[in-house]
């Protein structure tokens, strides 16, 4: 392809000089048969059959590439598209010269590409199947072309091979192969009974045809245009696949038009004219079908259609041609194209109103075909520097893509995977311990500063005054305090909650004895408070450890696409496993911390205790007998999160309890037992 361009470049630049860049598609009308012999003028002089063929060749080539996603705006095509019924894949068998599948079923579903090469010295056909899109209808990364059964020699036998190549299309859950001995009936009867088959696809089955006698042309069959349907999802997918064909500027829309219909109902030429496609009808070319089925009495009809056919009604750049395809019952004899093309010069010149028209060469399948071969050929050849900007493009990125490529394994490909493996393993240990990649630990270790922080921050706040929160709040953290816990976010508790504690658990204690359930109770407000930040800790250290492996994965595997897959589905599906397992634990640490409440270290823990009394008590008669106000004990703090309906369930004065005397020191004892605690268990847990 690369050499094609450069052959042709010089010839192309004086094309270039000579000719309007912007000359319009009705630069090339059709040729004039005199003699109503259509078939007898050729277009293919020496010169223009080789300009032709070796174009085909290139055009050829461009798409055994599989790049007609990147070259869709740039690579001229023909579009054929119509409704049901509308004569389309009878005209498809006249241009292309094969029997393509006409009943209902899989020729409905899919897109069918023909491309006929004159390039030859007997007549050949290869299929195969070029899959673009997924079963949902998404487009790829990396389209790729598949022959489907070898070269066919024998034209009776394209029929059977295309419908077994379609079968395939619409069966991705099976292999292509399966369907190469496939029956007409083993079709049928899978289409009926297999519930994996699809409905449609937009993957293509693609005809190519060598023969000497043909003119070079390429084209798009799509499936016909429904109106009714038993499964209603398939009216619109058909209809957006005509709609994604005919949008881009460089392709010419076929319209089968049959004459017992009204061009204005014609569903094909509404999506023709819209706004997205060719709404000024120059890339339009309309195709007449079955005129042998007006009859004489329709006089309006054949009026109407002659006048579209002469240009009187809905012009366009290209105008129309009209031809008469062979019926069912010639179809099953398998008449010659020259019978055919007889048959069809004898009825347009004995038959109203075509008979009275004097251009001669709108009619036949011949003049059609020459006509738009030629246009094909002219566009792809004024395409040809816009493709091969693309092509150099597109070669320069390759050229780049493998520039940085990793060199190539020198070793035994076993021993390679082994070595890769065995580092990446490595690698993984390193960065736990620091060796390797130490942004892991640094960023692990802000994780476990800030989560030490939150834990510090559910502190308990005890007051050892009496009166409402918002007084205590005024308390906290004053200049004048003796000990408290530095970076605590919780709401201050006062004399007053402690009291309201005390009696609701007092039952049939001695006097002077407290219950453990009021420490017990209080103690398990604030370590209810570990679960969210310890959560957040391990979900922070989770996802660390996952920026870790996807470096690690695509360092020791991306250059190996299929390889780096199930490495990584295999590291992550571990990770997984250890990351359940850890949730897991972390609830059964949780859990523990709050039942049973013990310690092993009973000397820090009355040491602990110990201090917080004298601070308490201390603060407490400092500040009853110093007579301070409450706004020299003032201060501002950011709430992480407060403790809420327990922290407040003040009993009703109303309610009956059972008073036992106890001291404000005992009060105070309670409050210092639990900051005694909690300083313990936050640092080094209950098992310490």
């Amino acid at each position: 392809m690369h050499n094609f361009f450069k052959n042709r470049n010089r010839s192309n630049t004086r094309k270039e000089s000579s000719s309007d860049s912007s000359s319009s598609y009705h630069d090339f009308p059709p040729p004039n048969t005199p003699g109503g012999k259509a078939h007898d003028v050729t277009i293919s002089s020496s010169e223009y059959a080789r300009r032709c063929k070796d174009i085909m060749e290139l055009y050829n080539e461009l798409q055994a590439l599989d790049v007609q996603a990147d070259f869709d705006s740039i690579i001229p095509r023909v579009v054929v598209i119509g409704g049901q019924s509308s004569g389309k894949s009878s005209l498809v068998e006249a241009v292309s010269g094969i029997n393509v599948p006409r009943d209902s079923g899989t020729c409905t579903r899919c897109p069918t590409e023909c491309t006929m090469s004159s390039n030859a010295d007997s007549w050949s056909c290869e299929i195969f199947i070029r899959k673009e899109y997924d079963s949902q209808d998404k487009r790829i990364h990396g389209a790729t072309t598949q022959p489907f059964g070898g070269q066919i020699t024998d034209k009776t036998k394209v029929e059977i091979w295309v419908r077994r190549a379609q079968a395939a299309v619409l069966s991705p859950h099976k292999t292509p192969t399966d369907f190469e001995t496939m029956s007409r009936a083993d079709i049928k009867a899978l289409m009926e009974h297999d519930k994996k088959i699809l409905q449609f696809s937009k993957n293509v089955v693609v005809i190519k045809v060598r023969d000497p006698n043909a003119t070079d042309l390429s084209f798009v069959d799509l499936p016909g245009l429904i109106q009714n349907s038993n499964d209603e999802r398939l009216i619109p997918k058909v209809k957006s696949l005509v709609e994604q064909y005919i949008r881009d500027r460089s392709t010419l829309i076929v319209i089968a038009m049959p004459v017992t219909d009204d061009y204005e109902n014609l569903q094909a030429v509404t999506i023709a004219k819209s706004p997205k496609a060719d709404p000024d009808g120059g890339r339009t070319i309309g195709v007449l079908t079955k005129p042998d089925m007006l009859g004489e009495n329709n006089i309006g009809a054949r009026k109407n259609w002659k006048e579209v056919l002469d240009g009187s009604r809905h012009a366009t750049t290209h105008g129309y041609f009209c031809v008469r395809l062979p019926d069912d019952v010639q179809r099953e004899a398998s008449i010659t194209k020259e019978e055919v093309q007889t048959n069809a010069d004898g009825y347009f010149f004995s038959t109203l109103p075509w008979s009275q028209m004097a251009d001669r060469s709108r009619f036949g399948i011949p003049n059609f075909v020459q006509y738009v071969s030629k246009l094909l050929i002219d566009l792809i050849e004024k395409s040809l520097p816009s493709l091969r900007g693309k092509v150099e493009e597109k070669l320069l990125q390759c050229l780049t893509d493998l520039g940085e490529m990793p060199p190539l394994p020198q070793g035994h490909p076993s021993t390679e995977v082994l070595m890769r493996i065995t580092n990446f393993c490595k690698d993984i240990k390193d960065a736990v311990y620091g060796d390797k990649y130490k942004y892991f630990v640094q960023s692990n270790l802000v994780t476990y500063s800030r989560f030490k922080s939150e834990i510090v921050a559910t502190a308990p706040e005890f007051r050892p005054f009496e009166g409402p929160p918002s007084s205590l709040e005024q308390r906290r953290h004053c200049s004048s305090c003796t000990k408290f816990v530095r970076g605590s976010q919780t709401q201050a508790r006062g004399l007053d909650l402690i009291k309201s504690r005390i009696k609701l658990s007092i039952t049939w204690e001695l006097p002077g004895h407290i219950p453990f359930e009021v420490t017990k109770n209080l103690l398990r407000d604030y370590i209810d408070l570990w679960t969210e930040p310890t959560l957040d800790c391990f979900q922070e250290a989770k996802a660390t450890t996952t920026r870790l492996l996807v470096t690690l994965i695509e360092q020791y595997f991306g250059q190996y696409r299929f390889f780096r897959k199930y490495i990584s589905d295999l590291t992550f599906k571990e990770q997984e496993d250890c990351g359940e397992r850890t949730g897991k634990l972390l609830e059964k640490v949780l859990q523990m911390e709050k039942n049973p409440l013990y310690t092993q270290n009973s000397e820090v823990l009355s040491s602990q205790r110990r201090e917080w009394t004298e601070s308490l008590l201390q603060e407490a008669g400092r500040t009853r007998n110093s007579g301070v106000s409450s706004a020299s004990h003032r201060c501002s703090s950011t709430r992480r999160s407060c403790i809420t309906h327990s922290f407040t369930d003040v009993p009703s004065k109303t309610e009956e309890h059972r008073l036992t005397t106890w001291t404000v020191d005992e009060e105070i004892d309670i409050m210092a037992g639990v900051q005694a605690y909690f300083h313990v268990a936050h640092q080094v847990g209950n098992i310490g």
